[in-house]
């Protein structure tokens, strides 16, 4: 008895330290607005690591946030097996980092046209404020959709490795934390 309870034990231990990802996860808050023809839906991850994304940028590294957000009709009736119907995907990367030279933290924002934009902050809050939280814009499904719902992932890499490092990346345990696909209902208009 005493020594099945020390192969717990030592199982347990033994998978923590293993996958320290599973110390620590990703909560996603989300709100949707809809005007007009238009949702906007606001992404911000809670319980963020602030201290640990701080030490990567103290060593002169990059963190990466990747926002995915698909917009599916539920498909019903006769053809329902054949899955919802995609309308729109957004997929959105956020590379933070800190520029001793200039004392500014750097925004680098890119969006699935291959769009980049960079933001520099002075404040270290607004920084965060802005690195953590993403707002995006869908045209409003037709009246004729029946059922509209988003579908969202985050992706957390707290220390971005460049090549030709990236080819660690399937070793390292703790490398990204991915969260699960969240289901989110768009509301009916007028409701």
């Amino acid at each position: 008895m005493k020594k099945s309870k020390v192969c717990k034990a030592a199982l347990v231990v033994l998978i923590f330290s293993l996958q320290p990802a599973l110390l620590f996860s990703l909560e996603i808050e989300h709100r949707i607005y809809q005007q007009d023809n238009q949702i906007t839906l606001v992404l911000q991850l809670n319980d963020f690591p602030v201290d640990k994304v701080q030490k990567v940028f103290r060593t002169g590294q990059t963190s990466q946030i990747q926002f995915e957000v698909r917009l599916f009709n539920k498909s019903e009736g006769v053809w329902g097996f054949l899955g919802d119907q995609l309308l729109e995907e957004h997929n959105i990367i956020y590379n933070g980092r800190f520029d001793p030279f200039s004392n500014m933290y750097r925004l680098e924002t890119t969006t699935e046209n291959n769009i980049t934009k960079t933001r520099e902050y002075l404040e270290v809050t607004r920084f965060f404020n802005a690195f953590r939280s993403v707002r995006i814009s869908f045209p409003s499904p037709s009246p004729r959709s029946s059922t509209a719902y988003l579908r969202l992932r985050v992706k957390f890499a707290p220390r971005l490795l460049m090549p030709p490092l990236n080819v660690l990346e399937p070793f390292l345990l703790d490398h990204q934390i991915t969260t699960g696909w969240t289901q989110v209902p768009i509301p009916k208009a007028g409701k």
